[in-house]
Formats: structure tokens, sequence, C-alpha cells
């Protein structure tokens, strides 16, 4: 048996110590997913007595919105779902981003829709990280977490938009891993005709102002395979909840931003909501009941 002298010993300890300092430090830094989660599986379990949570823009208080930073760290706060709202370059690249304009988020006055990726491709959060395009998402994460991806079209006339959204989800295979949501209910039929979207789950982002006076002449014409119908968390009363429940369609509220409004989400019996703090609805869900 080899034997060490004590300064060999020494040494050896030394490195061993270094070595496991190493693996902690890699460890902490390491995105840990949870056991793949089906998101069809989520849907079906989904009530008032088990609301899904989903990640709004990515930990808005904590990280950048959209950035990989606040995606990890809702994925390490127990997130399985996570938002993406996309908008279209006029050379039909797909950016993440909740705003057309890149100023609020970058400091950099332009418009997604009127420019082309080159003229965005460089451009920094305010962590340093790029804009993200939904491929680069869609490559990062696979099918480790669930996406809810929003086709933002207020400078668009066509469905096109939808159409490369299908075409992404596509081409890496995740058709089982995201639900689409739009604010344009056509954008939604518009999208279960494209390939493989049969089965995708949708979510009809409702904030028309006469939704609240005239609530059962929208939720009425929403064709049934629609999953989801979505709306401010101040319009979720009783009897457009009920409503909702009646024709078949599960209800989703946003955006939930503190302690008040997970309690009022929860008294509105409500499946599911938007929230920008995923550690601390996903807490507040399952211990308040």
């Amino acid at each position: 048996m080899l034997r060490l002298s004590k300064k060999n010993k020494k040494i050896f300890g030394l490195l061993i110590i270094v070595i496991i300092i190493i693996i902690s430090v890699i460890t902490i830094n390491k995105v840990i997913f949870k056991k793949s989660v089906s998101l069809q599986s989520e849907i079906q379990k989904a009530s008032p007595k088990n609301v899904m949570v989903f990640a709004h823009r990515g930990m808005l208080y904590h990280n950048p919105e959209h950035s990989f930073a606040g995606y990890n760290e809702n994925i390490k706060d127990g997130a399985t779902i996570i938002e993406q709202d996309v908008h279209m370059t006029k050379d039909k690249y797909l950016i993440v981003s909740h705003d057309d304009n890149l100023m609020r988020t970058t400091g950099k006055n332009i418009s997604i829709s009127h420019s082309n990726y080159n003229q965005i491709k460089n451009t920094r959060l305010r962590n340093e990280e790029k804009v993200h395009t939904l491929d680069e998402v869609l490559t990062k994460y696979k099918n480790k977490v669930n996406y809810a991806i929003e086709a933002k079209r207020e400078f668009q006339h066509n469905f096109e938009l939808e159409h490369l959204i299908a075409e992404d989800v596509n081409k890496h295979g995740l058709t089982k891993n995201v639900l689409i949501q739009d604010a344009n209910l056509n954008g939604l039929i518009s999208i279960h005709k494209e390939t493989n979207f049969k089965n995708v789950p949708t979510l009809w982002l409702e904030n028309d102002n006469h939704f609240k006076t005239d609530y059962k002449k929208a939720i009425d014409k929403t064709p049934q395979y629609i999953t989801f119908i979505s709306m401010p968390l101040n319009l979720a009363k009783p009897e457009i909840v009920n409503y909702i429940h009646q024709n078949k369609h599960l209800v989703n509220v946003w955006t939930i931003t503190n302690y008040d409004d997970n309690a009022a989400a929860k008294a509105a019996k409500v499946d599911s909501v938007f929230t920008n703090d995923a550690k601390f609805t996903l807490h507040y869900l399952k211990h308040s009941f």
C-alpha cells in the first residue's frame, strides 16, 4: 500500500478541498430541472384546487425579462412553464420580447417589426445577455421545461407570425411542450390548423373593453378546442368565471404581482395564473388550501 508523507497528505487534502469547492460552485450555478412534467397532464389536473403557474416573462423582479438568467431562476424555483412573447422581424426572425420596441429593455430605440435581424442580433439586455430568438430559447431548454408562447401581432394583419411559431416548435419536436397564446382569437384558430397543432393547448387573451359587460357573447363564440380564456385579474368576477367553466374552458388570469393578488386569484377560483414571482406563488398555492 502506498504511504504518503505528511507533506503529501497535506497537499492531497488541499486537492480534495479544492475539488469539493469546484463541484459545489458548478452545482450551485447549474440549472436544476425537475423531472419532466407533461404539459397536457398539468392541464388535465388544472382546477381551482390545483392552479397552474405560468412564469411571466422570466422573473421580472430579479433579472431582465425574457433573459436566460430569468428563466433559469424560475426553473430553479420550481416553475415548469415559462413564457415567451414573440415578435417577427422584417426578414422573418422570431424575437422574444414583450414590446415591439426594445428601448425599455435594452436602451436601444429599435423596432423589431421594422428591422432586420442583423440590426437586432447584437443588442444587449440590461444584464449583457443578447436579445434572444425563439429558436435560441427552444434550443437551450428543449423538452426539459414547457413553454407559453404568445404571438404578439400589433403590427401584423395576417397570420404569418403564428405559422412561423408553429414551424419553430415543429423543428424542435416540442408540440407536446407548448401552449400558444394570442389576443386575436382568429390567430388561435389559424395556428390550430397548423401541422401537428390539432392537440396543442391554446389560451385566448381576452381584454376587450366590452368583455366585462358582454362576456357571454365572447365566450359563446369561442371554439371548444380553446383551452384557456384569459383576462386581467380584476375581471375575474364569479359570474364570468362560472360561465367560462360552464362552457368547458379553463380560466386564466394575469398578472400576479403580490400577496393580495395571489389571494384574489385563489378566491376567484381560477385554473391558472401568470405570476411575476413563481417561487412565492407556487409556495402560496401549495400551502393556502
